[in-house]
């Protein structure tokens, strides 16, 4: 634990106390302007805005069950992503599928593979 040496100042202690004993108020006036202002704000809040139209087919059907604009965006930025990676593979992405294109075959991406066939045989 350790011990505070100094020593309180107290020649600025009693202007910090006069000061704490008399807060300055702001006027009347400008606080009747402020609350004019806020009650005119929320009366403009208040106003029934007009309906626009809705947008409606597929593209805003699946806007809207996606989430909106947000998740477009996340959408959009993943597919670039990965065509970016399909194109362009890093040095790391190499070592997960050694296989170069030319030695694809059916069997590499095949997309039942044999394991499937003994699931369903039983």
């Amino acid at each position: 634990m350790t011990t505070d040496k100094r020593k309180p100042d107290t020649g600025l202690e009693e202007y910090f106390a006069a000061a704490r004993d008399a807060a300055p108020l702001p006027p009347g006036d400008l606080l009747a302007r402020i609350e004019a202002d806020a009650l005119a704000e929320q009366a403009a809040l208040a106003r029934p805005r007009r309906a626009g139209a809705v947008p409606s087919g597929l593209w805003a059907d699946l806007r809207q069950a996606l989430g909106g604009w947000p998740a477009f965006a996340g959408l959009a930025a993943s597919a670039c992503v990965g065509l970016w990676i399909g194109v362009s593979p890093p040095a790391s992405v190499a070592g997960l599928w050694p296989a170069s294109a030319a030695e694809l075959t059916g069997d590499t991406l095949d997309p039942v593979s044999g394991f499937d066939f003994v699931l369903v045989e039983g």
